[in-house]
């Protein structure tokens, strides 16, 4: 059972991960930023996103992967 907890946790990473990577690239952040595997980068976004993307429609959906990837990293 503790296993299949952590695949599951896994898998999910994964895809908030890669639904974080795909607002990324509709929105005004620097390349080597976008790499959401990376704790830096998205201690970086956490910071930074909402500068150059307030008014985007999706930066709260954004923010809130953010916020789960940083505590679950």
């Amino acid at each position: 059972k503790y296993f299949e907890t952590l695949e599951n946790d896994h898998v999910t990473r994964q895809r908030k991960q890669s639904a974080l990577g795909t607002m990324l690239d509709m929105m005004d952040v620097p390349e080597m930023r976008k790499d959401v595997t990376s704790v830096s980068n998205v201690r970086w976004l956490s910071r930074n996103l909402k500068i150059n993307n307030v008014n985007h429609p999706m930066v709260e959906c954004a923010m809130s992967l953010v916020t789960w990837l940083t505590k679950h990293s």
